[in-house]
């Protein structure tokens, strides 16, 4: 998808990113700085307009968001980014209430075990663990599992999991900025990297380290553009061109063809990795969220 002139305010956004985050990154990863935008409750737009329930179960931690004056249709497995090693931040939660707000799903947000403490496979066995619970009481065709930077990797492992072990798929997989390959051995990876403002392969490079434990990178459940996309649900992938991880989603393209899964891909040009979670405050974002609703509707 080719858009047009990045917005005034995402060019500002974009800017300000070289200073506030790509420091976390470029020289090693930051991780306690990076740790200090966690926000693992709820944010102040959920709590006045969503309900808000917290599920800690066996397996896994989280929070349900539900729409306040009507019923939902549909629910949404949500996995965030963070490389694995932070999050969720403040422009989750407000993201996944637009979604709550605008269309009437329901969201569970699962806040997953974090590298290095809880090196694969943990964050899976917990995403797993909450989409099986879902299970219980939802129809698979009722379900959208869904994530962004490594959460959107997580969300194609998880559904490779589910095909791998003869388990119910949910009805779609939407991976917006998805971080598919933790080896980053694209070869046009470095100067596609040139053009991010926010990661650098050095930080993502210790991240991917802290979270594969023993495993090799390219353990598709850890890496899954080295699975098989065969079986797989109709996918969404949203990615910008200003991506350090673009190089690997335009790779998921070509193996997504070959495989003849049902791939709706958009490349946004001028966008910054997981611009879509700054709503309201580009339009770009704006138009991100409403296209994820038009394409699950």
């Amino acid at each position: 998808m080719k858009h047009q002139t990045p917005s005034f305010q995402s060019r500002m956004v974009n800017k300000s990113l070289k200073k506030m985050i790509h420091g976390l990154f470029s020289d090693g990863l930051k991780l306690e700085k990076l740790r200090k935008d966690d926000f693992p409750e709820p944010g102040p737009l959920a709590r006045k307009k969503c309900l808000i329930e917290k599920i800690d179960t066996t397996g896994f931690y989280g929070h349900w968001i539900y729409p306040r004056k009507s019923d939902f249709k549909k629910t949404i497995l949500y996995s965030h980014g963070g490389a694995y090693v932070s999050g969720p931040s403040l422009l989750h939660w407000r993201v996944l209430s637009h979604l709550v707000l605008t269309d009437n799903y329901r969201v569970l947000l699962v806040n997953y075990p974090k590298a290095p403490e809880h090196p694969y496979p943990a964050a899976l066995n917990a995403v797993e663990s909450a989409y099986l619970k879902l299970l219980e009481d939802t129809a698979p065709d009722d379900i959208v599992i869904m994530g962004d930077s490594a959460g959107g990797g997580l969300t194609l492992a998880l559904a490779m999991k589910l095909r791998d072990e003869g388990k119910t798929l949910p009805s779609r997989l939407v991976l917006l900025s998805p971080w598919l390959n933790l080896a980053m051995d694209n070869e046009e990876t470095p100067k596609q990297a040139e053009r991010d403002n926010m990661l650098a392969l050095p930080g993502l490079a210790d991240a991917a380290s802290s979270y594969r434990g023993t495993e090799e990178l390219q353990n598709p459940y850890i890496s899954p553009l080295f699975g098989s996309l065969e079986g797989l649900p109709p996918t969404l992938l949203m990615i910008g061109t200003l991506d350090i991880l673009l190089p690997d989603c335009r790779e998921f393209r070509r193996k997504a063809e070959a495989a003849s899964l049902d791939l709706t891909y958009e490349e946004w040009e001028g966008m910054f990795h997981v611009w879509m979670l700054n709503i309201p405050y580009i339009p770009e974002a704006v138009e991100a969220v409403s296209r994820i609703l038009n394409w699950l509707n």
